[in-house]
């Protein structure tokens, strides 16, 4: 819960993980209160997948919430889960993307 308190506090003062939110990430100044609350609540589930490499029960731990209730946010809010862990998966070295795919190799060899 903490966790999810301080990147809404860093969303309030403009920064999260160090960028400057504009209003045009946020839909702009026309949007309802609750599509912006939305937007916000979707950029912080982001951030925390991504921290944690796409592990939803990581992430759940993070934020303080039930693992059935991130799921059911993330359904709700259309986070792409497969992709923030492709995208960590890059990050780190495990896969590789070319135009022939994407190809992957595991963390520890097999014993």
């Amino acid at each position: 819960m903490r966790e999810l308190r301080n990147a809404a506090d860093r969303f309030v003062l403009g920064v999260l993980d160090g960028k400057t939110i504009n209003k045009s990430g946020l839909g702009g100044a026309d949007v309802s209160l609750p599509r912006q609350l939305e937007n916000i609540e979707r950029l912080i589930i982001e951030d925390a997948l991504r921290r944690k490499q796409g592990d939803v029960q990581a992430t759940a731990a993070l934020l303080g919430l039930p693992k059935q209730t991130l799921y059911d946010k993330i359904k709700r809010l259309g986070v792409n889960v497969d992709g923030i862990k492709e995208g960590s998966s890059l990050r780190r070295g495990l896969c590789s993307s070319t135009d022939a795919g994407m190809t992957c190799r595991r963390r520890y060899p097999p014993s």
